[in-house]
């Protein structure tokens, strides 16, 4: 699988990880339960990606959680951490390079 495709669907997961967990902190009731292997498919896929995820060294994981599921800018993470946008950017491009390397080993 490309690269490019790889990055793409990594932060499809994760916008939906975090829509997810937004939606469990604030009591909204999850959509009803997916059913047959599709629904089986996307479970073993977030969870591949959560452990991978868990792999993640800092500062890589804290700059991914902070632009991708939390839906902050670069500009805004920088600003927050306190270092260039530039290096926001750069730590986004390595965790997600990271990411789907440790995905495409895995069969994802």
């Amino acid at each position: 699988m490309p690269i490019r495709r790889l990055y793409r669907r990594v932060t499809g997961m994760y916008r939906k990880a975090g829509t997810v967990a937004r939606h469990a902190l604030r009591g909204i009731p999850a959509r009803s339960a997916r059913t047959g292997s599709a629904g089986l498919a996307r479970i073993d896929a977030q969870r591949r990606l959560l452990d991978a995820m868990r792999e993640l060294p800092e500062p890589y994981r804290t700059t991914i959680v902070l632009c991708r599921i939390d839906g902050r800018s670069p500009e805004a993470v920088a600003r927050w951490l306190r270092v260039p946008a530039k290096v926001v950017r750069a730590r986004l491009r390595h965790a997600l390079r990271f990411l789907a390397e440790r995905l495409e080993g895995r069969g994802a």
